[in-house]
């Protein structure tokens, strides 16, 4: 993957940026610049696409050379650098064991009580982000609960569609939004999407020899179109943290500063 174009230098200010960075561990480097990398492979294989999309859908339909070479700009690295240092800095850790609400997780939840929980815990009470943001829970978010079992997996609403293990994440959608700090915005032509981060662990063995634990992700998507509060989209979990960057890898990180000016703001309203 070529970074730079043949000749041309990073500026001050990608230098400055990588000049953050020194005093840390070799070892902290060294896993900083791998999280990185991560994040461009998963940008240089999109725009790769875009670009073999582009061409096909030209009407002189030339010959896709699969083979091309395309070069990420600056700013690109200058943005993954970023994130990674506001993904390892603003990490939101929930120890699972020493929650009981999170523990349910584990239990047979059935959609009555699934759409119940929904109407009594998110929909009449206030959510808000650590910003003081209402996130607004409405009848069409309650369609992620149902999920056909065909391969379009479409949120059509009916009894026999319910999946469970979504009902099930009900109860850390309510735990994580009013706690997490790791907030990142996407902006689309018609919205913006705000994505909020949660990693959990989970010790699975307990007075064992051998201990085991889930280190995983958990990902929350509101949406709001101009003028209008953020409402809730969807929550899903990730147990590969590559699988992770790859959501995040168009967004930008909602830094600590950008949410004190935020929370300001809805003071006054």
């Amino acid at each position: 993957m070529d970074l730079f174009k043949k000749g041309k230098t990073p500026s001050d200010n990608f230098m400055r940026l990588f000049a953050q960075f020194s005093d840390r561990t070799r070892d902290a480097i060294d896993y900083y610049l791998t999280l990185t990398l991560e994040i461009l492979s998963h940008k240089y294989t999109r725009k790769k696409s875009e670009y073999e999309e582009t061409l096909r859908r030209r009407k002189n339909k030339k010959k896709i050379n699969h083979n091309v070479a395309l070069l990420l700009k600056e700013k690109d690295i200058s943005n993954a650098m970023i994130l990674i240092d506001f993904h390892i800095n603003s990490k939101t850790n929930i120890n699972v064991n020493d929650l009981k609400e999170l523990m349910m997780h584990f239990g047979k939840f059935p959609l009555e009580d699934a759409t119940r929980w929904y109407d009594e815990y998110l929909v009449k009470s206030t959510i808000r982000d650590v910003m003081g943001r209402r996130i607004v829970f409405t009848e069409n978010g309650k369609k992620f609960l149902y999920k056909e079992k065909s391969k379009e997996g479409k949120h059509i609403v009916a009894p026999e569609n319910y999946a469970e293990p979504r009902g099930k994440r009900l109860f850390w959608i309510k735990y994580i939004l009013p706690r997490t700090r790791e907030i990142y915005r996407q902006v689309e032509p018609s919205w913006e999407t705000f994505l909020y981060v949660g990693n959990f662990k989970i010790q699975i063995e307990k007075d064992t020899q051998y201990e085991s634990i889930v280190d995983n992700y958990f990902l929350i998507v509101t949406r709001r179109n101009a003028g209008k509060p953020l409402e809730f989209v969807t929550a899903y979990f990730m147990d590969k943290k590559s699988d992770l960057f790859k959501r995040l890898e168009r967004a930008r990180p909602l830094t600590l500063e950008q949410q004190t000016d935020i929370r300001e703001k809805e003071k006054k309203y």
